[in-house]
């Protein structure tokens, strides 16, 4: 198994459809070359996030994940949901780094859960199918 880990997503913009496609209506999105990247390395013990633009930093516990405010839900969400998909996820520290603007429209919580779920699927040597990631990605959202 891997030591290590990284795994970039990027925003997005809809040409068409804004706030629609998760209420079942048209969109049309599309990539952009800004996005958010999640490096993630095998620790022991607890679940270490660092965000390395704003330099805060979260610390949990993959067998007693509690609810956490603001972009530390995401982490916290990814592992919870990949566990319950019954991923064996090892400890892991986590570097994000992200050149989105935050509330900017530019899906950069979608580009989270994704760059989160990829680098600790890859880390754990797991590969999901796209559709897989898409949808547990969407329940944390």
């Amino acid at each position: 198994m891997p030591s290590h880990a990284k795994a970039f997503a990027p925003g997005r913009v809809n040409l068409i459809g804004e706030h629609t496609d998760y209420n079942d209506g048209l969109a049309l999105p599309f990539a952009i070359a800004a996005g958010v990247t999640v490096s993630a390395e095998r620790s022991t013990g607890m679940f270490e996030v660092q965000l390395t633009d704003g330099g805060e930093s979260d610390r949990f516990d993959a067998d007693a994940i509690v609810a956490a405010p603001g972009w530390r839900a995401y982490p916290r969400g990814i592992v919870a949901e990949l566990q319950l998909a019954g991923v064996e996820l090892p400890a892991a520290r986590l570097r994000i780094s992200s050149t989105l603007p935050q509330r900017s429209g530019l899906a950069s919580s979608a580009a989270l859960t994704v760059a989160l779920c990829l680098s600790l699927c890859a880390l754990a040597d797991v590969a999901q199918e796209p559709t897989d990631t898409a949808r547990l990605c969407a329940t944390v959202e």
